[in-house]
């Protein structure tokens, strides 16, 4: 798990040109957050395909049913049960450009979890890059 996990780490600094400009204006938040929302309602699902269709082409090679039960439904769903709920860390995330970092307190049926999501913009659209499911730990707040 931790070769997939560090294979999407390498595959995100990959990132092909053609990508976009630097943009300064902020990410929409709503449009962010709808489609963290469906991700995690299709990890409750277990629907591999939903959860990676906002997924950016860069990253399909890993947005595979294969991928999808080693990282979240043998890898999180067993240690923190179904997405109930999250909210916007903004201290903690970066919110604009072409590639964001944001992170979320998440409440999970068994525990709560910081739930980071980059994106990356691909043809002028925010797409996941890749989505992670850690630990709360002190000072998170």
């Amino acid at each position: 798990m931790m070769f997939v996990v560090g294979l999407l780490g390498w595959l995100s600094l990959a990132a092909p040109a053609g990508y976009g400009m630097e943009d300064d204006k902020p990410a929409d938040m709503k449009a962010i957050d709808a489609i963290v929302t469906k991700a995690m309602k299709a990890y409750n699902d277990a629907d591999y395909k939903k959860f990676f269709a906002d997924y950016a082409k860069a990253m399909s090679v890993l947005a595979t049913e294969q991928t999808f039960n080693a990282l979240y439904k043998t890898g999180a769903m067993p240690t923190y049960g179904k997405f109930k709920s999250m909210k916007f860390i903004e201290k903690d995330s970066v919110t604009k450009g072409d590639f964001l970092l944001i992170n979320y307190e998440a409440e999970f049926e068994k525990k709560k979890a910081k739930l980071q999501v980059n994106f990356m913009k691909e043809d002028g659209v925010y797409r996941i890059q890749q989505l992670q499911i850690n630990e709360w730990k002190k000072g998170n707040d």
